[in-house]
Parts: C-alpha cells; structure tokens; sequence
C-alpha cells in the first residue's frame, strides 16, 4: 500500500493593522433620490441606518434595484478588505435619514 504524503501550505501575509479612524454621517435630504460616498480603501469599515431604513447598494444607479436593506439602527460591516477604491450608493425612502460610516484606515 503506497502510503501519501500530505503537504500543508502556510501563506504568511503581512496584515497591516487599522489605526486611523474616520466617521461620516450623511444625510438623504431628499426620499428615493440615490447618493454616492467614496469609502476610499478603508481596512474595515461599518454602515448604519438611523432614523428610518437605508438602501445601500455597490452598484451606480442600483441602490433601489440591488441594494442591501438597512432598518432604522441595524448596521452592515466589513473587515480584512483591500480594495483601492470603494464606492458606495445609498437611498432612502424618507427624508433626512442618515448613513453613520465608521472607516479604519
């Protein structure tokens, strides 16, 4: 019986650690019209509805057809992310509802 050898692979990746913060907090002054907020290349980042629900989507002119749900206090977040540019597109369907962004750089 031929016996097998396994190999394990370790890739060490040099994490760089977040240790900027950023807060945002932007509001949809007018129901059903879509906004856009450049996140930048945050680490991690949080989003969070308050006021009533937000629509956030990463796609332009989707934010009502593709969209994450946020109710009125719920946040959505994101770590261990690399991108070079993050753009994201938000709406609401009431007015003066806010986005809270919280950004590690």
């Amino acid at each position: 019986m031929a016996e097998e050898i396994s190999k394990v692979v370790i890739h060490e990746e040099i994490v760089r650690a977040a240790t900027i913060p950023a807060m945002d907090n932007l509001v949809c002054l007018t129901a059903n019209k879509e906004y856009k907020f450049n996140l930048g290349d945050p680490l991690k980042f949080t989003l969070k509805a308050r006021g009533g629900a937000v629509k956030v989507s990463f796609y332009a002119g989707q934010s009502n057809v593709i969209y994450l749900l946020l109710g009125d206090g719920i946040a959505y977040n994101e770590d261990l992310i690399h991108p070079e540019s993050f753009i994201i597109y938000f709406q609401s369907d009431t007015v003066n509802t806010v986005l809270e962004i919280i950004r590690w750089f």
